[in-house]
């Protein structure tokens, strides 16, 4: 899949976008070097003779993430290599024990956003300030098994 939103290597655009949610981090859903370590282990799939790697991510719960009137949680740009499988409009499916909520996908000026389904998840999940909604690929790059880790 060729990346036409950005100039320069993959590499590049990911140290550009962890720089960036650095210096947000405060603001944002940044999780730290080590849970991105940990969410770094790859699941892959065969199919056919291609190979494809499909990475898991984390969301880190900010006060505003939990608010009734929640107007979008950002997906850091470090997961590009993720969010760019997934259509502004589309949705994806977040999967729990014995639950599945479809979250609604916003792309709006190079920010990629969760929406409509995410407070009915974070309540039935119980999340609170600073816990991580850990997101582990089920095969394919729209579907998604959802832990909460809290802290």
């Amino acid at each position: 899949m060729q990346r036409e939103d950005f100039n320069g290597s993959y590499d590049e655009r990911a140290n550009e976008c962890e720089e960036k949610d650095v210096r947000l981090s405060s603001e944002n859903n940044l999780i730290s070097a080590s849970q991105r370590q940990l969410l770094g282990n790859s699941s892959r799939e065969e199919d056919g003779n291609n190979l494809r790697e499909f990475l898991s991510w984390g969301v880190k719960i900010q006060p505003s993430h939990l608010d009734d009137h929640c107007h979008g949680v950002n997906v850091s740009c470090i997961y590009i290599h993720i969010t760019e499988h997934w259509k502004s409009g589309g949705f994806i499916t977040a999967t729990t024990d014995n639950q599945n909520f479809q979250l609604e996908i916003k792309k709006i000026n190079g920010r990629t956003t969760i929406h409509s389904g995410w407070k009915k998840m974070v309540d039935f999940l119980k999340a609170k300030e600073g816990d991580i909604c850990l997101f582990y690929n089920l095969g394919s790059p729209t579907k998604f098994k959802v832990k909460l880790q809290s802290t």
